[in-house]
C-alpha cells in the first residue's frame, strides 16, 4: 500500500515479543493468527496496542467479534475484502476524530 509502512508476524507471540513500533496508527490481525487463541497473550498484546486493530476472518465474523472486542474498538472484516473496505477501517476515527 503506497504510503503505508507495512511488518509481518507470523504469530501473536512474534508481535508480543516484538511490540508495536512507535507511531504504528493500525494493527490489521487475522482472527486465525496462531497464538491468537491463548487469552493471556490476547490479553498482553491488548494492553500494548496504542491504534486501531483491524481484524480479517474467512469465517463467520459475528461468531468472533467477543473476541475481537477484547482489543477495544475494532473493525472486523470479512474475506474477501476490497482494498476500499480496508482503507476504510484504516482511516476510521472513533468520535470523528482524525
Amino acid at each position: 500500500m503506497a504510503g503505508c509502512e507495512v511488518e509481518a508476524f507470523h504469530s501473536i507471540e512474534a508481535v508480543v515479543a516484538r511490540g508495536l513500533p512507535d507511531g504504528t496508527a493500525s494493527l490489521v490481525m487475522d482472527l486465525d493468527l496462531p497464538g491468537l487463541a491463548d487469552r493471556r497473550l490476547r490479553r498482553q498484546l491488548a494492553q500494548r496496542i496504542g491504534c486501531r486493530t483491524i481484524f480479517m476472518s474467512t469465517q463467520d465474523v459475528e461468531d468472533r467479534k467477543d473476541l475481537a472486542a477484547e482489543f477495544g474498538p475494532v473493525a472486523v472484516l470479512s474475506k474477501p475484502f476490497t482494498m476500499e473496505a480496508l482503507l476504510d477501517a484504516i482511516n476510521f476515527s472513533p468520535l470523528g476524530q482524525p
